[in-house]
């Protein structure tokens, strides 16, 4: 069973089979205020602008142009400025960040790098999701 709003903004959900059940809250604006799952809860701040703030125990922190740039967990912080894992000869080089979340990068050895990112986090689009162009590789945790 599941029951919207007419805004269509999922209120709870409950599989009488398997016996999960989660239940949400939203603000006036939209944003998720908590979420309970079987009973655990966990809830959600924003700023003045609908950013999320906290998420349970994580904390988001943006850069100038709202790009979500870190995630703060109990156990480690994630900086999600420095997704890219660097191949041995790029231990220097220039990244560059445009508005429109594509990183370009060039190496000492003159090889440019195009990273493309997007945010995304259920409707909020937060998080980071790294795809590489030239075959480069990437380390990315995710979301914590």
């Amino acid at each position: 069973m599941r029951d919207f709003e007419r805004t269509a903004i999922l209120k709870k959900c409950r599989d009488a089979r398997s016996g999960y059940n989660v239940d949400y809250t939203y603000d006036a604006n939209g944003n998720r205020l908590s979420k309970t799952v079987n009973g655990v809860a966990e809830s959600y701040t924003y700023d003045l602008a609908d950013k999320m703030l906290t998420a349970g125990a994580k904390s988001y922190t943006y850069d100038a142009a709202g790009r979500t740039v870190g995630i703060t967990a109990p156990v480690r912080t994630t900086d999600l400025r420095l997704e890219v894992k660097l191949q041995p000869n790029w231990s220097s080089g220039i990244w560059e960040w445009s508005v429109k979340r594509v990183a370009q990068r060039t190496s000492n050895a003159g090889w440019l790098v195009e990273c493309v990112r997007e945010s995304y986090y259920d409707s909020r689009r937060m998080g980071l999701n790294p795809t590489l162009r030239h075959g480069c590789s990437v380390r990315s945790e995710g979301l914590l």
